[in-house]
């Protein structure tokens, strides 16, 4: 094939996060991805809001000027471990509540993400037995990248529209009218995309 990677070829971090988006976004969502070259990016990943992820199309007719910097729920919690901060963090991790944004919780989460002890610290250091799909962290991360300017998408308000989609019946967010609604999976997938 001719765009392949040949042996001992590294790819640069534009082409290391385009593979792993690809991987991760084209698999999980049944969308169809066309990429190239798009030489505006500095180094970030492409953003758009939920509907415009929709129907993402990477070409010169059709250029995106926003890019996003934002911070994988790893790298925020591993910010919280460092004693000499190189990243500020826009609120406190310790003293604000993962229910203090996200307060509509299923059952599923009702004992843990939806509880008034459970920090964004506890919510970054949880595993799959506190955070089932690790849904609470990708939210958590996007709403961070948002508040510290490393992301101008998704804004708090369509985070909180997507959470409360995704904890009632039937458990799915759709992202534009008479578009396929997304579920969990399909929804971290997006939120991925906003970071590198």
């Amino acid at each position: 094939m001719v765009n392949q990677q040949q042996p001992g070829e590294q790819l640069d971090a534009k082409g290391a996060a385009r593979r792993r988006f690809t991987r991760a976004g084209a698999a999980a969502s049944g969308v169809l991805l066309t990429l190239h070259s798009q030489p505006g990016l500095a180094g970030g990943v492409a953003c758009t809001t939920p509907s415009g992820f929709q129907s993402i199309e990477f070409g010169s007719h059709n250029p995106r000027n926003t890019t996003c910097l934002g911070r994988s729920p790893g790298g925020w919690k591993s910010n919280l471990n460092k004693a000499n901060n190189k990243l500020i963090w826009p609120v406190n991790p310790d003293n604000t509540m993962f229910k203090q944004w996200f307060s509509n919780c299923s059952s599923t989460y009702a004992g843990t993400l939806g509880q008034d002890t459970t920090s964004l610290r506890t919510v970054l250091n949880s595993g799959p037995s506190f955070d089932p799909q690790q849904l609470g962290k990708h939210f958590v991360a996007a709403y961070l990248n948002f508040l510290s300017g490393r992301s101008p998408v998704p804004k708090p308000e369509t985070l909180v529209a997507m959470w409360n989609a995704l904890n009632k019946y039937p458990y799915t967010y759709t992202p534009t009218a008479g578009a396929k609604p997304w579920d969990a999976d399909q929804v971290k997938v997006y939120l991925t995309s906003t970071w590198v």
